[in-house]
């Protein structure tokens, strides 16, 4: 999406630096990279609140990690207001409107930022009186008038130096450029006629005041500089494109922290970020590179089976290898799943890197399909380091700092380098798991207990001393620290179902020093959960961050940035604002074109609107307005044609169904009537050659299902539909306000949720559209009850595969669930959480990819994302 403000820099020293951009939706656009060197760049798109103005200007930002390691960034809103979007350390990005100057004093395009790293940021902007506003954000959160020199109402604000204290430079209407600095105003230079006074000075300083450093764009379109010592330089706009936008300088310590690299950043005519970069070797910029290289998309993740196993560094926390494949790198595990390096050895190095590399002593069968690593200590604190690796029947040893050479961590059998089998390395463990073992995790609980570890295989579970002959042998008193043999759901009862058999990974931590917190993360295909694994097995939160939170989640949302996280939410590809709320919309298609109704329960206008095949929104095809609002509507295909149903679901109970025409036209009633109750719910049902009509009444938990028949000429022409008598009739337990139809393979099944009680279940329909009667019972293929109400569900295919996809209306989360082959819910694929609640969304297929559109009823506001499978 193109880019309509200056571009500016936001780093906090090593870990973080970023780009921070408007896009022409009025939305912050993030380019970031938080690993060594700052390599790897990444991609954030902060969509603005419904009831926000749209951004203008120019962002700032500012880094304090005294404040719970603070990030803010700040932009004007359209309408003259400040707005801010933070995190930090234990909150997740939120949205703060700190209002107007005054009631009178709105705040124009340009702010400034001064902060000091430890808890003092101010906030300076250009008001509509033409004088420099000063906004507190730490101490009072009020604002303040520092006025202006002698000179003209000022137009622009310059520099940005978010430490220290520098002066404000300010340009006047008259091209002056006045400077504040501890409450006197002076006039220091004057923008000359080679420059543009709406696209004016970036300063950057030095630690000595008045060292300073100019940029700016000329009238000509190329971009002009200067310092203490170079009169003026001129860089030239990169070959056929034309600079847009006013300069953007920052300087940042070199990586030996004794000099600044100098950046300039502009956003050019192709609606990309242009960068020049000079080093502290030499005077001259190297050439310009397009750092906006890529599309923003939305980061909600999913993954393969990992396996992994961590120590605790008690200086920095915990760290861990990750296994997949043959694939291996290495993170804090208390963190966001980032790559770092944990030690000084070959095999502590970040990565992502193969076993091979990061092990190359390590003998080759082991160098791919690792079942399960345990870390071991040797020797306390400061001791050596160890580990077992596991696959199939057989073990070796190794230091896994080093180079993966064989190692004895104990002078017994169970610490012998190997390779050797499972019953030669544990000759006393229960021969069930001398082979196939799916995790292990250990650690040394001291004193007269000493070491202890966890094998998992299949439901099963075993407690023993790894450094001795694999006895059984419990830790603690605790249900979990059993010894064993026992099941996963008898050591852990309170674990939730889905765990209790298939583990991929488990592993062992102790949080908080020598008295600290029990605690081991589980992993199960893409989710995982956080558990006291000597207690009885119930999620635990061992510590507000994300990656210690009780779960279940998604591993790939407890360790974001871990690099083999994939994505089944897509890029978005278009997005806008509709005049009206329209609370009934449905898709359909004609002669292979997509197209959707919508129609305001308001006024009763409606509109039909073409989706293009790239995932872009068309032309309006049709429009009108209907003396009724219908708020049950959906498409119906029949005879190849495509049908419009729609039920009032009032006292009056009628329904019609119109034909939908070529080129997205809305054609005459082909049929109408009553019926025999109010349905607020309903949906079309396709079993084999027959299309069925299924209605409930949510009130009374009613329901019912009736054929679609129809009424032929002597050609053989549909010229009137109606519904038969009903060919099923029942009643649930309690009304459900979410149900849908999903098919699944040959079956079609319904899924049905209850937003007051956060109920669902899954029941399957046979031929003659007729719930199956043991699904009544309870004995369908599932049901169970989410953790949130999901008053949005909507079913889409991937891969052949049926998902769906739900939001919470109250707290914006959403997830994409798939459907296993026998009808019963399988794994969730992705989740996440929308900056705004989408009342009425849909799916649709074109050109084989699959779309989901929605649109917020209250902001009016409409977005179009891909929604991607595992081979996407």
């Amino acid at each position: 999406m193109p880019l309509i403000s200056t571009p500016t820099m936001l780093w906090d020293d090593d870990k973080y630096q970023g780009v921070w951009a408007i896009d022409i939706s009025g939305n912050l656009v993030e380019r970031y990279s938080t690993d060594v060197g700052h390599v790897n760049m990444h991609w954030a798109r902060h969509v603005t609140p419904a009831d926000y103005p749209k951004l203008m200007g120019t962002p700032i930002g500012c880094c304090d990690s005294s404040q719970d390691n603070y990030m803010g960034v700040f932009a004007v809103g359209e309408t003259g207001e400040l707005i801010e979007l933070w995190t930090s350390d234990y909150s997740d990005w939120g949205w703060i409107n700190y209002g107007k100057p005054s009631d009178a004093v709105s705040l124009t395009a340009d702010l400034s930022m001064r902060g000091d790293g430890a808890g003092s940021l101010r906030i300076f902007g250009i008001g509509s009186d033409g004088n420099l506003w000063r906004f507190d954000r730490w101490n009072r959160q009020s604002w303040r008038n520092l006025g202006r020199g002698d000179g003209s109402k000022g137009i622009r604000l310059g520099p940005y130096a978010p430490q220290g204290e520098f002066p404000n430079l300010m340009i006047d209407e008259d091209g002056a450029v006045q400077r504040y600095y501890q409450g006197d105003w002076d006039v220091v230079s004057r923008v000359d006629d080679a420059f543009s006074t709406s696209a004016t000075f970036a300063y950057y300083e030095s630690m000595e005041i008045g060292t300073e450093h100019w940029f700016a764009l000329g009238i000509d379109f190329n971009l002009y500089g200067g310092d203490a010592s170079v009169d003026r330089l001129t860089l030239e706009a990169p070959p056929g494109i034309t600079l847009e936008s006013p300069p953007q300088a920052i300087s940042i310590y070199s990586p030996d922290h004794c000099n600044r690299d100098l950046y300039v950043f502009c956003v050019g005519s192709d609606g990309e970020l242009w960068g020049r970069h000079r080093g502290t070797e030499s005077l001259d910029f190297e050439d310009w590179t397009s750092v906006w290289d890529s599309e923003s998309s939305r980061v909600e993740y999913t993954g393969p089976k990992i396996t992994c196993s961590s120590y605790t560094l008690w200086a920095r926390g915990i760290g861990g290898w990750f296994i997949k494949d043959d694939q291996t790198l290495c993170a804090y595990l208390g963190k966001d799943g980032k790559p770092e390096s944990i030690g000084g050895g070959s095999g502590a190095k970040a990565g992502p890197m193969t076993i091979a590399e990061r092990w190359p002593k390590l003998p080759a069968p082991f160098y791919r399909g690792i079942d399960a690593m345990s870390f071991v200590s040797l020797g306390g604190i400061t001791g050596a380091w160890g580990a077992y690796l596991i696959k199939e029947e057989s073990t070796v040893c190794i230091d896994p700092g080093q180079d993966g050479k064989p190692t004895d961590i104990d002078s017994s059998v169970g610490g012998q380098a190997g390779p050797m089998s499972i019953a030669q390395r544990w000759p006393r463990l229960p021969a069930e798991f001398h082979q196939g073992i799916d995790a292990m995790t250990a650690y040394d609980f001291g004193g007269s207990t000493g070491w202890r570890a966890w094998l998992i295989k299949g439901q099963q579970t075993i407690c023993i001393d790894p450094r001795l002959d694999g006895r059984p042998a419990s830790v603690g008193s605790g249900p979990g620290g059993r010894a064993g043999p026992m099941s996963i759901a008898q050591r852990w009862p309170r674990l939730p179902t889905q765990f209790h058999e298939g583990i991929d990974a488990m592993d062992f931590f102790y949080k908080g020093g020598l008295t600290g917190k029990w605690g081991a993360w589980l992993i199960r295909g893409d989710q995982s959960v956080c558990i006291d694994p000597g207690q009885d097995g119930k999620p635990t939160n061992i510590d507000e961050k994300n990656s210690f939170r009780a779960g279940p989640i998604l591993w790939a949302n407890r360790w974001p940035k871990l690099p083999w996280v994939t994505s089944h939410m897509g890029k978005e590809t278009d997005d806008g604002s509709w005049r009206n709320a329209y609370a009934t919309q449905f898709p359909f298609q004609i002669e292979g074109r997509n197209y959707f109704f919508g129609q305001n329960q308001v006024n009763g206008y409606w509109f039909i609107q073409e989706l293009k095949s790239d995932g872009r929104m068309g032309s309006e095809s049709d429009n009108g307005s209907w003396g009724d609002v219908y708020p049950v509507m959906f498409h119906l295909g029949a005879d190849g044609k495509a049908l419009c149903f729609a039920h009032k679901a009032d006292s009056s109970k009628s329904w019609f169904i119109r034909e939908l025409k070529s080129g997205g036209k809305m054609g005459g009633r082909l049929g109408d009537g009553t019926l025999d109750d109010e349905y607020s719910v309903m949906f079309p049902l396709r079993i084999g050659n027959s299309l069925y009509i299924y209605g409930q009444n949510v009130r009374t938990g009613d329901y019912s299902v009736k054929e679609l028949m129809d009424e032929r000429d002597e050609s053989g022409e549909v010229y009137r539909y109606g519904l038969s008598d009903n060919v099923d009739v029942g009643t649930w337990p309690r009304g459900y306000d979410v149900q849908i139809p999903l098919y699944v393979d040959e079956k079609v099944y319904m899924y049905s949720h209850s937003t007051a009680t956060k109920e669902w279940f899954l029941c399957e329909l046979e031929s003659g559209g007729k719930v199956i009667p043991s699904t009544l019972l309870g004995e369908g293929p599932g049901s169970g009850v989410w953790r949130n109400p999901y008053q949005v569900t909507v079913p889409y295919a991937v891969d052949g595969r049926t998902h769906i996809y739900a939001q919470d209306m109250t707290t914006d989360k959403w997830f994409l669930q798939q459907l296993n082959g026998d009808g019963t819910m399988g794994s969730r694929v992705g989740e996440g959480s929308w900056r705004n609640s989408y009342r009425v969304q849909f799916s649709y297929n074109s050109g084989g990819r699959e779309y989901l559109y929605g649109q917020n009823q209250a902001g009016k506001n409409w977005f179009i994302q891909e929604l991607l499978g595992k081979s996407s």
